[in-house]
């Protein structure tokens, strides 16, 4: 059972669903209603979610427990990254256009990062931001919400067997291995080469997905960024799998960010666990052990 064409939090998800005894439309259901909860809630791009209420106010009484969650995760994978995985971050985004009106105009204002730790407090009934920052889940709200649907599917639904697709971020379940297409990551639309995932989740990254030029001045912009330099360069692109999605989001994000940085890439390996292929301009790539093999 096939379900496509589902839009939300900014791209288009298709689902596969192998062992489902309901009508296709008695899902699509389901899922519509979960996303667009989560996109009402979260997306920086509508003014009344949770976090464009926290950015605006710079504090919200009685959060919802999930926002508690989303938050926690930020500063957990802030911390094992030393910093290289930033929610706070929504501000530069921002300044350079990217913004709920899509202006794609750069605001000239000043670019500071603020830590993670030191910007946000967080008890059971209150967040508050303090200092230069506005938090941002792009980095990570398709990876928890790909998750999310997956316990679903498991807890609610019944289902073992399927595979979820939001727009590059995947989580294939069940005891059949399916064949992934990689995409290329400086030429949307073009393939790069095939991998196979079972029990799995896959995450990419690349700066060529999402740019946009400075209605005025041309300059080019991407939406990823180093937070400790603000550089959005778009030198790499990244393919992590992981065991959730969360988890391959993130460290995608972060390897593409790390490039050539292999000494850094094998540390966070330690303490995290993700297999990586770093792609450089001229194609070649930087692969790790655990990575499978990539078919032509």
């Amino acid at each position: 059972m096939l379900i496509d064409g589902v839009k939300g939090v900014g791209t288009y998800w298709w689902f596969q669903i192998y062992d489902g005894n309901e009508s296709s439309e008695y899902y699509q259901n389901i899922i519509i209603q979960e996303i667009q909860r989560f996109e009402r809630a979260y997306s920086r791009f509508l003014t009344d979610s949770q976090i464009s209420l926290l950015n605006r106010h710079r504090e919200l009484v009685n959060p919802s427990v999930e926002l508690l969650e989303l938050l926690a995760i930020g500063k957990e994978f802030y911390n094992k990254t030393l910093g290289l995985f930033n929610p706070a971050i929504g501000h530069i985004l921002e300044n350079r256009g990217y913004d709920t009106n899509y202006s794609f105009q750069n605001k000239g204002q000043l670019e500071r990062v603020s830590s993670f730790d030191d910007l946000l407090y967080v008890d059971l009934h209150k967040v508050e931001l303090s200092g230069q920052g506005n938090i941002d889940f792009g980095g990570y709200g398709k990876g928890y919400l790909v998750d999310k649907l997956a316990k679903i599917f498991c807890e609610k639904l019944d289902l073992n067997h399927f595979m979820i697709n939001g727009g590059g971020d995947i989580y294939v379940a069940g005891d059949t291995s399916h064949e992934i297409i990689l995409e290329h990551p400086f030429a949307p639309g073009y393939e790069l080469g095939r991998i196979d995932l079972q029990n799995q989740a896959l995450g990419c990254s690349s700066n060529r997905r999402r740019t946009w030029k400075d209605s005025k001045t041309g300059e080019e912009f991407g939406h990823i960024l180093n937070p400790q330099n603000t550089d959005s360069k778009a030198d790499f692109g990244s393919f992590v799998i992981a065991k959730d999605t969360l988890t391959a989001d993130i460290m995608a994000t972060v390897v593409c960010l790390l490039g050539d940085n292999q000494e850094k890439i094998y540390d966070l390996q330690k303490q995290i666990n993700f297999e990586f292929v770093v792609v450089r301009l001229d194609l070649t790539m930087l692969v790790s052990d655990g990575f499978p093999g990539i078919n032509a």
